[in-house]
Parts: C-alpha cells; structure tokens; sequence
C-alpha cells in the first residue's frame, strides 16, 4: 500500500519547492503540525502542505524535562521507516521563533532533510532532530494534551490514514486537575514584586506564587521568567490544544483570560505544586 495519502490533488508548493533567501522550509511531524496551535506563538506559516520523510521513524522517545509534559516526539533513523508530517514555508524571523520555543540547539537540534510531498514534489527542508545524551532517549507515553495537540495537526492536512490510526492508539497520560485541593504549603512566606522574582536566577512566578526553579533546565526556566516574553501565564496558554474552533487571538491582558483557559493554568500550577517548593507569594500577572 502506498504510504501517500489517497488524495494526493493537493496544490504542489509554489516556485518549484525553491525559496527565496528569506524563506525557508520547515517539516512538522509533532506539535508544529498544528497551524492553529503555530498561530498562538505568532507564527503564521505563507502555507503548508502533507508531507513524509523516508528512512525515519516518528517515536514519543524523548523523556520530559518535567513529569508533567509527558514524552515528547522525536525521529530516529530507520532504514524502513518513514514520517508524516507537515511541511510549512516560514520567515526565517518564524523560524527563529520556533528554534527559540523547540531549545534548538539544547533539546534538538535542527538539520536539513529530503521531505516529499504527498504529490511527489522533493523538497529540503529544516527538521528538529534531538541526538541524546542516551539517558534522553527514552520512549514513553506522550501527554494527553500534547497527543491532542498532534492528531489535530495530523487530521487538519489530511495526513495518512494509517499515521492518524496509530496516532489515536498510542497510550497516553492524563494530568488530574482538583479545583477543590487545599492551598499549597509554603516553603517560606515571603512577599515578592514580580520585578524581584525576574531579578533572581532560579526562581518564577506562576499566578500569585514564587517556585523555586532551581530543580528545571535553564531553557525551561528561561522560559517561566519570561525572558522569552510575556509571564509564565501566557506562556502556558500556548500549550492549550487548539483548533479551527480556537478564537486565534491571546488575551491582551491576565483580566482577558477565559475560564477554560484559567482552568488550565490552575491544572498546570497543581502540578508544579507537586514538583517544586513554593517560596513566596507576587501579584497576579497584569
């Protein structure tokens, strides 16, 4: 059986799969399929299209830096094997938003492959590839919201049945969110300005508590400072599995976040709540 999708009529990238020097072109096969959930970092891809590369395997064969992300999505060789997935034309400004997001460079390390397109153009194209160290490469299940996150991408360009068939069977895990759990214990009591936590080196504020992020990766708790943007809040709205149905504007300011997307903050602070000390309260973000 062929390993392209039926329908192979899908319009062929533009100028011949060439790009200009200030495009480049990307392949998906995880998160990053999701035009919808691109949207919510700022990137826009100028379009999109089904896509596979041979001789690679897709596996969840990357352990968490954090229990509660669940394993992430690698490739490995596999002279047999091969990914679908979503090949997007990107600024090279998008680009760097997304090496910026994926730790290009610490977690994986972006390479240039040959990708084909689900109607047989050949493309090169930039992919994420994380090497090790070998007590990295651990395969596991994915989280619930992440394997989500995939299948959306995977449905919404029409990627191969059989990919999408094994996407829905693999096991995932589930976080537990208790809206009625008891206050956290605190660690210390002390009160903090949001500008005092960003001034300190491991710590981050997540609602109205300061966490002890000594135990993280620097990226991750570049990332909560908010030295890649806006407060750890919004960061976590990135991770929101979204749709067509998804209103693709963030909230402008923390009074503009939605239920669900309060409830989501909570189920994720519930769960730093088990992993890091609490050492203070701050502000809620503005």
């Amino acid at each position: 059986a062929s390993i392209m999708s039926n329908d192979s009529s899908s319009p062929a990238p533009s100028g011949g799969g060439e790009c200009d020097e200030s495009e480049l072109w990307y392949f998906a096969y995880g998160a990053n399929t999701n035009v919808f959930q691109l949207q919510s970092k700022g990137v826009v891809p100028r379009e999109s299209h089904a896509a596979v590369l041979r001789g690679w395997r897709m596996v969840f064969g990357l352990k968490p830096f954090m229990r509660l992300m669940g394993h992430m999505a690698n490739i490995t060789p596999d002279p047999s094997g091969h990914v679908h997935g979503v090949l997007h034309r990107f600024s090279h400004e998008h680009m760097a938003i997304i090496d910026k997001m994926e730790g290009e460079g610490s977690t994986y390390r972006r390479e240039v492959f040959d990708v084909e397109t689900y109607n047989g153009m050949h493309v090169k194209a930039h992919a994420y590839v994380c090497p090790g160290p070998p007590d990295r490469l651990l395969e596991g299940p994915p989280s619930e919201r992440y394997r989500t996150i995939i299948l959306t991408g995977a449905r919404h360009h029409q990627l191969h049945a059989d990919h999408v068939t094994w996407l829905e069977g693999v096991e995932t895990v589930k976080m537990e969110h208790n809206k009625d759990r008891p206050k956290p214990q605190m660690k210390e009591d002390k009160i903090w300005t949001r500008e005092q936590v960003a001034a300190s080196g491991n710590h981050f504020c997540l609602m109205n508590y300061v966490f002890d992020g000594s135990a993280l990766p620097p990226m991750v708790l570049k990332r909560f400072k908010s030295d890649l943007g806006p407060p750890a809040e919004y960061f976590l709205l990135m991770m929101i599995p979204r749709d067509q149905n998804t209103p693709p504007a963030m909230p402008k300011s923390f009074q503009e976040f939605s239920q669900p997307q309060l409830d989501f903050v909570d189920m994720m602070l519930e769960q730093f709540e088990k992993d890091h000390p609490i050492v203070g309260t701050c502000p809620l973000p503005l």
